[in-house]
């Protein structure tokens, strides 16, 4: 194993590719926010989407929707941000995206793009389900979320 010095050279190395440097910049603005430090964690991610070469990654999009629909309550600027994630890969936690989607949609009464959303929802979360590996992280983490979200469209279909 190298020496810690060592170590942290080719680390930080590594971090001039820019899927490398976003996935560090999502780990740090979590550790932020786990530790209540929302307004630093909020300026590092505001600070890199203006670059183009890093708003281009779904994960600062869809950190971003979660911080505005969750912490700010601001579901019509959450929807931006998690279209904005959709955009750049409509593969990324897939899950969590088009849930946090659906019920900003849901939250600024555009039924039709929240049962859109919700539909990809419940695609991803039947695959997920279907899936040994993923069912118990999902399930135990999404299935709150998933019955409010099938209730609130319930009732609207009806």
């Amino acid at each position: 194993s190298f020496p810690t010095r060592r170590s942290s050279d080719l680390y930080q190395m590594l971090l001039i590719f820019p899927r490398l440097k976003v996935m560090d910049l999502s780990m740090k603005i979590e550790k932020l926010e786990r530790q209540g430090k929302i307004d630093e964690a909020r300026g590092l991610r505001k600070h890199w989407l203006k670059k183009p070469k890093f708003a281009q990654f779904p994960e600062l999009w869809s950190s971003e929707g979660k911080d505005l629909l969750f912490t700010k309550k601001d579901p019509k600027r959450a929807l931006s941000a998690y279209e904005m994630a959709i955009q750049a890969d409509a593969y990324y936690n897939p899950v969590e995206v088009y849930y946090g989607a659906a019920c900003s949609a849901l939250l600024i009464n555009q039924y039709e793009k929240a049962k859109k959303y919700y539909n990809s929802f419940n695609a991803w979360w039947d695959k997920f389900m279907a899936n040994p590996k993923l069912k118990g992280y999902y399930f135990t983490h999404y299935l709150g979320c998933k019955n409010w979200i099938d209730r609130k469209i319930e009732k609207i279909e009806s």
